[in-house]
């Protein structure tokens, strides 16, 4: 009898099949917490034995451990299969990084489906330069979110209402991962993060419902409308011409456009105003970043250097005009943005693509929002 009482009392120790925890880290100093009744998030501790455990920071980068803990539906594992989690504390990572417009990392499980977990503690020491506005001390410009796990709040509907089950949710899901991935990748390789920008707002623009018409400027409009209307295969040939103007590169450029508002440009993480991005240029520095990004592909040409963030303030655009052997490359370099540019812009059109479509809520201090 006594064995038996002392297995069950045991039992209340050991990890619950339906309670899972991961830990997260950011270079950023959050700060609270966030509960509900399908998830917590919050920070944990350095021990009393650690000097620097006043500083609530760890590692040798300083980062902001947190805990995410979870409940799941009661399965039958047979013995055999045992869930895996992991996806879920990345997705929670790729949020808090669209939300916040910092770095996260998921370390995996410290609990899960019943037994302890050792999770991977190597992102802690990566290094990641603290003056940069993904990792810096400071909300960011645009949707200043106070850094505080409170403001968690904001993605309720996406994480536990309706909205999150709907398809604009996976196009937002998707986009976030490669969010998050530009900004892991950020220091060990600039071209690959500024890539997975690119595919980001690739991913964004296939959420919106375009209109062939909307990505034509005016002067080809009225062009196709004149075939259209004036030879007898007309229509046949509008439709033939308006399918290959709906190129990929044209959509990804007027989606991004569609989702700014004129406050975008009133502000930046620039220091100076020639170093930012600018509403009268805006649709070519676009098209830029997106010609970079194939130029790079097609050519393995490296550009890090000129659009990697520096200092505590980095340009949001590549300022003077390149000089290189590749007349084409250069005329894409001279007009594209650089990371933090092209970094600042994905975010606010994932932003406005949650407030718009999934209901999520946002605030913008520079103005009142309008709906896309």
């Amino acid at each position: 009898m006594k064995t038996s009482r002392t297995k069950s009392e045991s039992l209340k120790l050991a990890p619950h099949r339906q309670v899972q925890k991961f830990l997260l880290s950011t270079p950023a100093p959050l700060s609270d917490d966030f509960e509900s009744t399908a998830l917590i998030v919050r920070e944990a501790y350095t021990g009393l034995r650690q000097r620097a455990g006043h500083q609530q920071r760890i590692g040798p980068t300083g980062r902001t451990a947190l805990t995410l803990s979870f409940r799941t539906p009661a399965e039958d594992h047979g013995g055999i299969i045992i869930p895996d989690y992991d996806h879920v504390g990345d997705m929670m990572c790729a949020y808090l990084a669209v939300l916040y417009g910092k770095r996260f990392d998921n370390h995996g499980a410290l609990e899960s489906s019943g037994y302890f977990r050792v999770p991977d503690l190597a992102a802690l020491d990566a290094y990641v330069d603290r003056r940069v506005p993904t990792a810096s001390d400071q909300p960011r410009a645009d949707f200043s979110i106070p850094l505080s796990l409170r403001e968690l709040d904001r993605l309720a509907p996406l994480m536990l209402g309706p909205s999150g089950r709907s398809p604009e949710a996976t196009v937002f899901r998707t986009a976030s991962r490669f969010y998050l991935r530009a900004l892991q990748t950020e220091e060990a390789d600039i071209e690959i993060a500024y890539l997975h920008l690119v595919t980001c707002g690739e991913v964004l623009s296939n959420g919106l419902d375009v209109n062939a018409d909307q990505l034509l400027d005016a002067q080809t409009r009225r062009a196709i409308e004149k075939i259209e209307t004036g030879m007898a295969d007309g229509p046949k040939l509008a439709r033939m011409i308006r399918g290959k103007l709906r190129a990929i590169r044209r959509r990804f450029i007027w989606s991004l456009q569609h989702l700014m508002e004129p406050a975008f440009f009133l502000r930046g993480e620039a220091e100076h105003a020639y170093e930012r991005l600018r509403s009268e240029t805006f649709l070519k520095v676009l098209g830029a970043a997106y010609d970079l990004r194939s130029h790079y592909l097609h050519t393995g040409k490296p550009f890090g250097e000129w659009v990697r963030p520096r200092g505590s303030s980095p340009p949001e655009v590549i300022t003077g005009r390149p000089i290189m052997d590749d007349r084409q490359f250069s005329q894409i370099l001279a007009s594209a943005p650089t990371f933090t540019g092209l970094e600042r812009v994905i975010r606010y059109g994932l932003l406005r693509f949650a407030q718009t479509r999934l209901d999520v809520r946002l605030s913008d201090e520079a103005g009142p929002q309008h709906n896309v």
